[in-house]
C-alpha cells in the first residue's frame, strides 16, 4: 500500500468517525429536546390538574383524627336558563 493510499484510507476513517460523532450528537440533541418537551407537557398537565382539583384543607372537628380533614371546593359554573328553571321546579 503506497503512502497515498494509506493517507486516503486514514482520511476516509477519520471522515467516518466524524460522521458517526455528528450523528451521535444529533441523536443526543433530539433526545434532549424530547425530554424538555415532555417536561413542559408534564408541567402544563400538572398545573391544570392542581387548578381543577382546588383542594381546600379544612379541619371541622376538634378531635385528633385526620380522616375528614380534606374537603374539595365546589367550582362555580354558568348554567343555562333551562337548567335554572329545572332546579326551581
Amino acid at each position: 500500500m503506497s503512502s497515498f493510499e494509506a493517507s486516503a484510507h486514514r482520511g476516509s476513517l477519520e471522515s467516518l468517525r466524524r460522521d458517526r460523532s455528528k450523528r451521535a450528537y444529533e441523536v443526543i440533541l433530539d433526545l434532549y429536546r424530547l425530554i424538555l418537551l415532555l417536561l413542559l407537557l408534564l408541567l402544563l398537565v400538572s398545573a391544570c390538574t392542581v387548578e381543577d382539583s382546588a383542594i381546600d384543607y379544612v379541619d371541622d372537628d376538634d378531635d385528633d383524627d385526620d380522616d375528614d380533614w380534606r374537603k374539595t371546593k365546589t367550582t362555580e359554573r354558568t348554567i343555562s336558563p333551562r337548567e335554572a328553571a329545572a332546579c326551581t321546579t
